[in-house]
């Protein structure tokens, strides 16, 4: 929600867990080789940097999309340890487990202690180091380090707001991630128009998309329905925030003051 405690978006989340001891005995991933890239390699995914285009102020109009349309593809990769990086510095380093260093990582010992897992030095070091540590990603039977599954969300995201521009509104998007996605590996996002309708006067489309790694492996299948402007209407219309979930952010939002006022009077 913005500061006047209206809800610009709903996001759900289901995560499934498992142990990392158990993962390592399977051995299921024994077979997999680090992806390896000569110069026509990365020739041949520059080009496809190169012909990607973003619809931006071109208006996308509902009554030029038609069932069967592709959405172009998008490349992201091959991917690497300073992408996870500049993924957290852009803003995901801000979860529950909150990496830091110094004396934060100290309290956040303290506050999570579970979390902190010594590496081969004895030094207390984050679990989420799977991510950019291939010694530790191999310790939890996992044969390297491998991406966030939240990443891919915002490149499935990123697809769907090239191709529908700044006019367009992403009404809904569903994305699973069903393979790991290793540092090395390269995706090509792409997707194509499966259905158009009007609704609440809404002029929707539906989408399925999907992120397919240089092994052909569908890692991450999608949805998504976008309302577009209308030739009638010229800009798109927006869904309704549903009545329970408007008064959920008037509640937190009047209690984010609350203890702001709190914390404001305790520094008196």
């Amino acid at each position: 929600m913005n500061q006047h405690a209206e809800v610009v978006s709903v996001s759900r989340v289901i995560v499934i867990h498992t142990e990392r001891h158990e993962s390592k005995g399977r051995n299921k991933y024994a077979g997999i080789e680090p992806a390896r890239y000569c110069e026509a390699d990365i020739a041949d995914i520059d080009a496809i940097y190169e012909a990607e285009s973003r619809r931006a102020s071109q208006k996308r109009y509902w009554e030029d999309v038609n069932v069967g349309d592709t959405t172009g593809t998008t490349a992201k990769g091959p991917l690497t340890v300073t992408d996870m990086i500049l993924f957290h510095a852009g803003g995901y380093g801000f979860t529950p487990y909150a990496p830091a260093a110094g004396r934060l990582a100290y309290r956040n010992r303290k506050r999570i202690k579970a979390f902190y897992i010594p590496n081969e030095f004895g030094i207390p070091d984050v679990a989420q180091r799977v991510h950019w540590d291939n010694e530790w990603a191999r310790s939890v039977g996992v044969p390297m380090a491998y991406d966030y599954g939240m990443l891919r969300d915002c490149w499935l995201t990123h697809h769907l707001t090239d191709w529908m521009g700044d006019d367009g509104w992403l009404v809904r998007h569903s994305s699973q991630m069903r393979r790991f996605n290793y540092v090395g590996d390269t995706h090509l996002i792409t997707g194509e128009v499966v259905g158009k309708r009007v609704e609440a006067g809404m002029h929707l489309v539906d989408l399925e998309l999907r992120g397919t790694s240089q092994r052909g492996e569908v890692t991450c299948p999608a949805t998504a329905t976008v309302a577009l402007p209308s030739r009638e209407a010229d800009n798109a219309v927006l869904p309704r925030v549903p009545a329970a979930v408007a008064q959920r952010a008037v509640q937190m939002m009047a209690r984010h003051g609350e203890l702001l006022r709190q914390r404001g009077d305790s520094a008196k």
